[in-house]
């Protein structure tokens, strides 16, 4: 430790260079890295910020759980500036899509800190957030998400009608916070024609005063209904329309399976297969 402190240049070269070393095993215990890390950013050895961003971006590797919390706990310590996080918040919002929670749950931790900054880019974490609506046991990030949507959304409306079919995908989340919250989004700034069929695949998952929000909904009328008699009589698109009619169709919709994992893009799935292998 004196050797450490005593030697200022050496220490941040060392330092700088963990994430890359660091990558199987911590080989101490984490709390007296942690009070290392504590000491010296204290002295101020941690000047150049660019040791944020190195061990940011550690948390990108498919390290085991226990190293990458060990990196969690590390950027706690150094004391992340807001001008840290948003220099390094596209990797953040990369950071969404980890198959480990702890890791999902500390990017949206520190996402959170800057959504309010004029600097954050919104469309980038919204792009991104989508990643994560299918990842089990973490409702209170997916909760503070939601939150920084319509806290954008008050000030600007979204642009994107589409992305209401990636936030139903929240609705299979057994939260009912989570989902009344998702249902206030929905109704308030996506609602309008088609909002009924977006919903629907969902609703056996619906708690609470979600379900109260969406109750009133009913199935769109077709647009065609509102013209003059010559086009009064003309067909509703069927649902079958959007049933894959061609293998790359089906291709295609395999990603939105793997991607929303929705009861209606299975449907669609199942239902294209039988006719494709039919002809």
């Amino acid at each position: 430790m004196n050797f450490l402190l005593e030697n200022k240049e050496i220490s941040e070269k060392i330092f700088a260079i963990v994430p890359q070393h660091i990558t199987q095993e911590v080989p101490y215990p984490s709390d007296a890295w942690k009070e290392l890390y504590h000491i010296l950013q204290a002295k101020g050895y941690f000047a150049d910020r660019s040791i944020v961003g190195s061990h940011i971006e550690a948390l990108l590797n498919p390290y085991k759980k226990n190293v990458l919390d060990f990196f969690c706990r590390i950027i706690e310590t150094l004391e992340p500036t807001t001008q840290d996080l948003l220099s390094h918040q596209s990797t953040l919002f990369a950071l969404l899509s980890s198959d480990k929670t702890s890791v999902v749950n500390f990017a949206m931790k520190l996402i959170k800190e800057i959504a309010s900054e004029k600097d954050f880019d919104f469309q980038a974490f919204a792009d991104n957030f989508v990643l994560c609506f299918t990842i089990q046991k973490i409702a209170k990030s997916q909760l503070i998400g939601v939150e920084i949507l319509e806290k954008y959304y008050q000030k600007q409306a979204p642009t994107n009608p589409d992305y209401r079919e990636q936030l139903a995908v929240l609705f299979t989340v057994p939260n009912a916070k989570l989902q009344e919250k998702v249902a206030s989004l929905l109704t308030t700034y996506f609602s309008g024609e088609g909002l009924a069929e977006v919903v629907a695949p969902y609703q056996d998952y619906l708690k609470g005063k979600a379900q109260d929000l969406l109750a009133s909904l009913s199935p769109s009328e077709n647009s065609e209904n509102s013209e003059n008699s010559e086009n009064s009589h003309t067909p509703k698109i069927a649902p079958v329309a959007r049933i894959p009619h061609t293998w790359d169709d089906l291709l295609f919709l395999i990603g939105d399976c793997i991607r929303e994992r929705s009861p209606l893009a299975l449907d669609l799935f199942f239902e294209g297969l039988n006719q494709l292998q039919a002809q």
